[in-house]
């Protein structure tokens, strides 16, 4: 009897502590639960606080509604309830971005691009270690890019384009090698340009545009074998080209414009880059002539060769770019192929999109052709001054 009633209450027992402890389990997965609610409730709370948000996009950040519900957040699927996504763009938003905005630790995209921000870029943004997009393009941040993003390894892009930026561009980004958009244009970035930045494997996207970078351009970005729009222009770089930059066959975009680069573009330049799109290499002191490979870049459509030191013809093949709109070449000591008839033009009569030409202040010479009537109807500048061009101007 006695060894009857144990062996019905010893399961008994078992199932009200197994019981049990799944009730116990499941309060404290709830508490987890509540806790991560309330850290980012809070964080976005303490974001909107510092802000002023003249076109009260904020208004629905209250208590009446859930703050997954909240105008530009977006929470995550895979973990309910959690921000994934901080997506204000373009609301003339005003002042400082919390540091609180660490404590969101489920951030994949933080895109507060086209606002006022101001004061510095908060270090905390280091804890958000699974941050993928980190856009905050044209505000008024200050200071110094972070340098301990190292931790956001699934960063992909950075851009910090259109701010105030100082200070030099930082090694904390080298081991990033997910990142494949890095904009920096528009700062007050100073220094040289990190070799290390070749170790970017997956780079497609290299704007430093505008800053304060000297030296030379290193060697090292030849690595960069998906690079496809490279644009240092205005800065203070000297030197000459790399030559292993010529290796990035994929570029679309290779703009080296205004500084104080010197030497040869290489005479298979429209071989090396057959994808090419724009070339800016103007207002540096470039030398020799310009590459009749280019009219291998079927594509091109900017051609920027303005105020260097060019010589001999403009190549015909130029001709052959129909997609061409916009080529300068003004300030240069370029002269026409045949003194006795400015040819170049003719050739121009197959560029189909024409719509700027610029050959002001070079030495080319004789008559304008009839041709010229025929450049495309979508022309709207045409500046030839300052040469030794002779004869009547064609009715």
């Amino acid at each position: 009897m006695v060894a009857s009633l144990s062996a019905g209450v010893f399961p008994m027992l078992l199932f009200i502590a197994t019981f049990l402890g799944f009730i116990n389990s499941l309060c404290f997965a709830q508490s987890t639960i509540h806790l991560g609610n309330e850290t980012d409730r809070m964080a976005l709370l303490t974001f909107k606080e510092k802000i002023n948000d003249p076109n009260e996009v904020l208004s629905s950040w209250n208590n009446t509604l859930h703050f997954c519900m909240w105008s530009g957040v977006t929470c995550s699927r895979r973990h309910p309830q959690r921000v994934q996504t901080l997506h204000l763009t373009d609301q003339s938003l005003r002042g400082p971005l919390s540091p609180h905005i660490g404590n969101l630790s489920f951030l994949k995209t933080i895109n507060l691009s086209g606002n006022n921000l101001e004061g510095s870029i908060p270090q905390e943004i280091s804890r958000l270690f699974r941050l993928q997009n980190l856009s905050l393009f044209n505000n008024s941040f200050v200071g110094e890019i972070p340098n301990n993003l190292t931790q956001c390894l699934q960063l992909r892009i950075i851009d910090f384009l259109g701010n105030d930026l100082v200070g030099k561009i930082p090694m904390a980004i080298v081991p990033l090698s997910k990142l494949y958009r890095l904009r920096l244009r528009g700062n007050r970035l100073s220094g040289h340009i990190p070799p290390s930045l070749g170790n970017l494997s997956s780079l497609v996207f290299l704007n430093l545009m505008n800053n304060r970078l000297d030296r030379s351009i290193p060697e090292e970005l030849g690595q960069l074998v998906k690079l496809q729009y490279l644009v240092i222009n205005g800065n203070e770089c000297s030197g000459k080209i790399p030559y292993t930059l010529y290796n990035l066959s994929l570029i679309r975009v290779f703009g080296v414009g205004v500084n104080s680069l010197y030497g040869r573009l290489p005479l298979e330049l429209g071989l090396f880059f057959p994808n090419l799109e724009g070339l800016y290499v103007s207002q540096n002191k470039f030398t020799g002539p310009i590459p009749v490979s280019l009219g291998n870049a079927s594509g091109l459509v900017i051609l920027e060769l303005g105020e260097n030191n060019f010589s001999g013809s403009l190549p015909m093949s130029i001709g052959c770019l129909k997609g061409l709109e916009y080529p300068w070449a003004s300030y240069n000591r370029l002269v026409s192929e045949r003194d006795e008839e400015f040819t170049f033009i003719t050739s121009l009569t197959n560029c189909t999109v024409l719509k700027r030409l610029r050959l002001t202040q070079n030495k080319f010479s004789g008559i304008l052709p009839n041709s010229i009537a025929n450049l495309c109807t979508q022309l709207s500048e045409m500046h030839l001054g300052e040469n030794q061009i002779s004869g009547a101007i064609p009715p």
